[in-house]
């Protein structure tokens, strides 16, 4: 008897378990990501250029958000653009 509720409870704890590591590659397009996010801060805010400053934000936080490599290339690589492209503003 005691055996049966042993085995149902480690059943449970089992299934309960659901988080898994990012693959490591996802951790490296975050970290890149986050560092251009904040030198875009930091440049946005010594030259008073708000969407840089935004564009940074958003650079640092969305792989919060993002499930996969390949989101997280996709709206990495969009966003770095978008710092290109209002850099000079």
């Amino acid at each position: 008897m005691c055996s049966d509720k042993k085995l149902a409870g480690s059943r449970v704890a089992e299934g309960a378990n659901t988080s898994r590591m990012p693959d490591p590659f996802s951790l490296f397009l975050s970290l890149l990501f986050g560092v251009i996010g904040l030198v875009a801060l930091r440049h946005g805010k010594q030259e008073g250029n708000i969407p840089c400053v935004l564009l940074g934000l958003g650079l640092m936080v969305f792989p919060y958000f993002v499930d996969g490599w390949a989101w997280i290339l996709g709206i990495g690589s969009l966003l770095t653009a978008a710092v290109w492209r209002f850099w000079d503003q």
